[in-house]
């Protein structure tokens, strides 16, 4: 568990880590282009998270099934990239893109690969190749910071060839320590068995994900670039808090499982609160820090995004210390394979705040934005609270 931890630790601060290089190298509209594609890129992995890497992780037990899920897993996760990759590049081609977006077009197979391999390191107990992988990876992201503040001449460019180059890298780690090969006989049976369950956690993780592209994108319409780099800005900064709580599925539940907590809604919920409040109270100190903390910090992390993304940060830390308590009893939704129930919560979440962020983006304010968002994700967390606890065993 410890170091599912600090393997996802690794991992949250490469992909933050980026964003503070792209923002140092970049204006504000650049920023905010290059933010949304990078969102557009997670949204990518709480695809592939939800409707294979759980499966994987509830597989921890039972070595001989996770090695056949793992290969079908593989072999899936290589077609999709290879697919979203290719759309990418003729949507670049398409528009004219600029050189940094045509680079990150061919990230999808490299981060999709090693995210499964990721998954099946930590269910089959060596989550120390996963650590090793990322944090590889995670050296790449600090060299690209480190590059910002040596030389004003690094652009959007160099850091998105440095981020993918790294990937690879980080790839190529777990291919060759913790070997797994596609299979592909079989593959479109495996895809149909269990496809109503894969489906909801799936389509959960994409509603999640989605639903910030969406209300980006519906702020951007509204109030213009400059609220987008102020609301990915401060994203930016809370962000790494984002990726540990999806990564609460990766770490606890095989954990929870192998501790006979796979049954109860109340008793998954009583060891899942801890981790709720744990990283509430982190989001808590982030928006305190931002009250106080000098304008020259803040520039030197975010650049000219800086001062817009300071305005919104202690509300947003607000909205994160709600969605940890939302993403800890997500993973108690996962353990007892309740899909449907959690894909009803995200999306009345995700509409509730997508109708929110147009509403307050009239008012011409992003904080005002930023504070709805915060209150949807209260109530999110009430209701998913609720619902878990009343899960049993006669509801199983």
């Amino acid at each position: 568990m410890i170091l599912g931890l600090v393997d996802q630790g690794l991992s949250s601060a490469s992909n933050a880590l980026v964003l503070v290089a792209f923002a140092r190298s970049s204006g504000v509209e650049q920023f905010g282009r290059l933010a949304l594609i990078f969102l557009i890129l997670t949204t990518l992995l709480s695809l592939t998270r939800g409707f294979l890497g759980v499966h994987l992780v509830r597989l921890g037990g039972d070595h001989r099934r996770l090695v056949v899920e793992g290969r079908f897993a593989v072999a899936t996760g290589i077609l999709l990239g290879l697919t979203v990759s290719l759309v990418a590049i003729l949507v670049c081609y398409a528009i004219g893109a600029a050189p940094a977006v045509w680079v990150l077009a061919l990230a999808p197979p490299f981060i999709i690969w090693q995210d499964v391999l990721r998954y099946y390191s930590v269910a089959s107990g060596r989550a120390g190749s996963a650590v090793l992988s990322d944090g590889l990876w995670c050296v790449g992201s600090v060299a690209a910071v480190v590059l910002t503040a040596l030389s004003t001449q690094v652009s959007p460019f160099h850091i998105s060839l440095l981020w993918v180059s790294s990937a690879a890298a980080a790839l190529l780690v777990l291919a060759t320590t913790v070997p797994l090969p596609p299979r592909w006989r079989g593959l479109r049976e495996w895809m149909a068995d269990g496809r109503a369950e894969r489906s909801s956690f799936g389509l959960e993780g994409v509603v999640s994900a989605l639903n910030s592209v969406a209300v980006l994108a519906v702020v951007t319409a509204i109030l213009g670039l400059s609220a987008t780099a102020a609301l990915r800005g401060a994203g930016t900064i809370i962000g790494p808090l984002s990726l540990l709580m999806s990564a609460l599925p990766l770490v606890v539940i095989p954990e929870l499982a192998r501790g006979g907590a796979a049954h109860d809604g109340r008793e998954a919920w009583r060891r899942l609160r801890w981790w709720g409040l744990s990283i509430s109270l982190l989001a808590l100190s982030i928006g305190v820090i931002a009250l106080v903390l000098p304008s020259s910090v803040g520039t030197a992390l975010l650049g000219e995004t800086w001062p817009y993304a300071q305005r919104v940060l202690p509300l947003m830390a607000l909205e994160y210390a709600a969605l940890a308590w939302l993403h800890a009893a997500g993973a108690g939704f996962r353990l007892l394979g309740q899909g449907r129930r959690l894909l009803s919560i995200r999306v009345l979440a995700a509409v509730s705040a997508l109708g929110a962020a147009g509403l307050l983006a009239l008012t011409g304010d992003v904080v005002f934005v930023a504070a709805g968002l915060a209150l949807v994700a209260m109530g999110a967390a009430v209701v998913a609270v609720i619902v878990l606890r009343g899960v049993g065993p006669a509801t199983n």
